[in-house]
């Protein structure tokens, strides 16, 4: 059975770009030079991501850290987390909660982002 990649990331990183995809409940690290990390089971390397956020990912962000490590975010829904390879540093919580001006488009209504100067949808 072939699988679909769900979501991806990238960061820049000092031997060139590195990237993360996921699929499912699983996830595979890779770059220029083939795969280097899985493919693997999303809950074998983040045990502490709340279940929900284990498989079916909608979308990603990496970003570098000082220390060498990855910071991440996933959304799933409208829900966020933020996380690095050790803790959940924030959420998860709702998108809407961490950007209350997208509510109004998320249920249909585009007045508030028209407001804002982000102009039309259409």
């Amino acid at each position: 059975m072939s699988k679909k990649i769900q979501a991806v990331a990238g960061v820049r990183e000092a031997a060139g770009w590195k990237h993360l995809a996921l699929s499912g409940s699983e996830y595979v690290v890779f770059g220029e030079a083939g795969v280097q990390e899985g493919p693997a089971e999303i809950k074998a390397k983040w045990c502490f991501l709340p279940e929900r956020f284990h498989a079916d990912i909608d979308a990603a962000m990496v970003l570098d850290r000082e220390d060498g490590g990855w910071r991440y975010v996933f959304v799933k829904d409208n829900e966020r987390i933020v996380f690095t390879d050790e803790r959940v540093e924030e959420g998860p919580m709702s998108v809407t909660d961490f950007r209350p001006y997208l509510k109004g488009w998320l249920e249909g209504d585009e007045a508030p982002l028209i407001a804002l100067g982000v102009g039309s949808l259409r």
